[in-house]
C-alpha cells in the first residue's frame, strides 16, 4: 500500500500525523499496514538511528531518528532509540489514535513533551506493505531526504467586545505541513 498524502499539525502540546493511502485496507489495519514515523527531534544525524545504524532498505533518508511511532502490524506505540545498544525501546503511548477498519487513512497524536518539545524536527515516514510483497514505501521517497516541521507562535488580531480597538495576542498556531506524493 502506497502512501498518498501526509499531513502534520501541532496544537502546541501534541503533534498529529494524518497518513492517507491510495487504497483502503480491508478489515483490521493491523493486518495490512506497518507505518513508522521516524522523528529526529534534535535534527542531528549523528544521534538516533541513522543511515549507518539502520537496517531499513533505504536507511532513514539522512536523519538521526530519536523516536519512532509505529502504527499497524507491530502494534501502536512510540519507541525511543537506545544509542548504546543500537535498538528501539518501548517508550510511550500515543495521546491520540484514530485507526479504523476498512478505510485508507489514520491520525495519530504524540505528546511534544514525550519527544523533548522540539522547536523544529526532521521526519521520514515509511510503510511496509504487508498486503502486498513487503514493499517499503518512503515519504519522502527513498534517498530523497526528509520533511522538516516547525510549530510556530503567531500573533492574531482580536476585536474587543465593543469592536473599536484591535488587540494582538500570542497563541500557538496550528501549523500544517501537507506533502502529496505521486
Amino acid at each position: 500500500m502506497d502512501i498518498k498524502e501526509v499531513w502534520v499539525m501541532s496544537d502546541g502540546e501534541n503533534i498529529y500525523f494524518k497518513i492517507i493511502f491510495y487504497e483502503p485496507w480491508i478489515g483490521d489495519p493491523h493486518d495490512d499496514i506497518d507505518v513508522g514515523i521516524l522523528i529526529d527531534s534534535d535534527r542531528d544525524a549523528n544521534t538516533g538511528m541513522n543511515d549507518s545504524t539502520s537496517w531499513y532498505p533505504c536507511g532513514v533518508n539522512g536523519i538521526g531518528a530519536d523516536y519512532l511511532a509505529i502504527i499497524g502490524v507491530e502494534g501502536d506505540l512510540l519507541w525511543r532509540w537506545n544509542s548504546s545498544n543500537l535498538i528501539w525501546e518501548n517508550y510511550a503511548q500515543f495521546t491520540y489514535l484514530d485507526l479504523k477498519n476498512d478505510t485508507n487513512q489514520f491520525v495519530v497524536g504524540i505528546s511534544l513533551s514525550d519527544i523533548g518539545n522540539p522547536k523544529t524536527m526532521n521526519i521520514v515516514i515509511v510503510n511496509v506493505d504487508y498486503a502486498g510483497n513487503l514493499y517499503w514505501d518512503y515519504v519522502p521517497d527513498c534517498g530523497e531526504g526528509y520533511l522538516t516541521y516547525s510549530p510556530q507562535k503567531v500573533k492574531v488580531p482580536v476585536l474587543n467586545p465593543l469592536g473599536l480597538t484591535i488587540l494582538t495576542i500570542s497563541i500557538v498556531s496550528i501549523a500544517i505541513l501537507r506533502l502529496k506524493t505521486n
